[in-house]
Formats: C-alpha cells, sequence, structure tokens
C-alpha cells in the first residue's frame, strides 16, 4: 500500500503465531507469507506460518485439490508434504495453517496430516482453523477431532453459546 493507508501488523506481543492469511480457488489454495511478514514476526519473536485454504463454497475444488495433495510415490511417501516442508524451509516460514473448509472427507487426508506431523523439521508449526465446524459438544465436553496439529485456531461462531471443557 501506498503511505498511512497500509495494513501494517504490529501487534506481536499480543499473538504466539502470525498466521498470514490468503488463498482461494481463484488465487490458489496455498499462500506463502511475503518476506517482510516474515521479517517482522521473526524480529519480534513470532513465527510466521502461510495458509492452506480449502475453500467452504467450492467443494469440489477443494475436494480435487485435496486428492492430489494426498498422492504418495512408490515409497508411500507424501509427495505434497514433503513438498510443502520445503518450500517453507526455502523461504523462510515457520509451517502452515489449514483452513479446511471443504475436503477433508477425502480418503488419505487424515494420513496426510498424520504423515505431515512426522516428517516436520522441529520449530514447524501446525496449525488447524475450525472453520468448519469440527467442533462437537458430546456428554457436556467440547471435543476436537484432530490430533495431526500443533495449535487449533477456533472459528468465531465455535464456542459462543456453549462452556465446558476442550478435549482433543
Amino acid at each position: 500500500g501506498d503511505g498511512d493507508s497500509a495494513y501494517v501488523f504490529n501487534n506481536f506481543q499480543y499473538v504466539d503465531i502470525f498466521n498470514f492469511w490468503g488463498g482461494s480457488s481463484a488465487e490458489g489454495p496455498i499462500a506463502i507469507p511475503s518476506p517482510e511478514i516474515i521479517d517482522a514476526a521473526h524480529r519480534n519473536g513470532v513465527p510466521a506460518t502461510g495458509p492452506i485454504f480449502l475453500p467452504w463454497g467450492d467443494s469440489t475444488y477443494g475436494n480435487q485439490f485435496v486428492r492430489e495433495m494426498v498422492e504418495q510415490d512408490e515409497d508411500g511417501r507424501f509427495i505434497a508434504a514433503d513438498k510443502l516442508v520445503e518450500i517453507a524451509q526455502y523461504y523462510g516460514f515457520d509451517g502452515y495453517i489449514f483452513n479446511a473448509e471443504s475436503g477433508t472427507g477425502v480418503a488419505g487426508f487424515k494420513e496426510f496430516l498424520e504423515y505431515l506431523q512426522e516428517i516436520k523439521p522441529d520449530n514447524f508449526t501446525i496449525t488447524w482453523y475450525n472453520g468448519s465446524g469440527s467442533l462437537f459438544y458430546q456428554d457436556g465436553v467440547l471435543r476436537y477431532e484432530g490430533g495431526f496439529e500443533d495449535n487449533l485456531f477456533s472459528g468465531q461462531g465455535s464456542l459462543y453459546r456453549q462452556s465446558g471443557v476442550l478435549e482433543y
């Protein structure tokens, strides 16, 4: 942006992770944080992550993208997971936030996420954004079916009516 109309995040003292936000079925589902965002976050002691966005309004696109993402080589390695780690290391950011609002039911997706968790380097974070309503109540306890991520970023409407214990 130009002059003082540019949006510049300057509250790093209040965050544990800076999740860069972007991506769409029109732009592409993976957005790499820009160098100045990565630099500003790191200068303030905060890791920066890039989003993997599977839009809710385009499940056909999301499902197709996930089907391609979960392809494995002849040794059973998830090709895209290895490449995602390589990209983050090359550009100097610290992991990914999955904003998965579609495509999560594709066969192999959970195994892909588990594999990514296994191969990720130290200080590499995987965050899951709960935009798809994967939080639910059972026996008075708020539960989450996941366990493959390091952090859970809950959507604004996920918890507003209930209180309880979060288990995942």
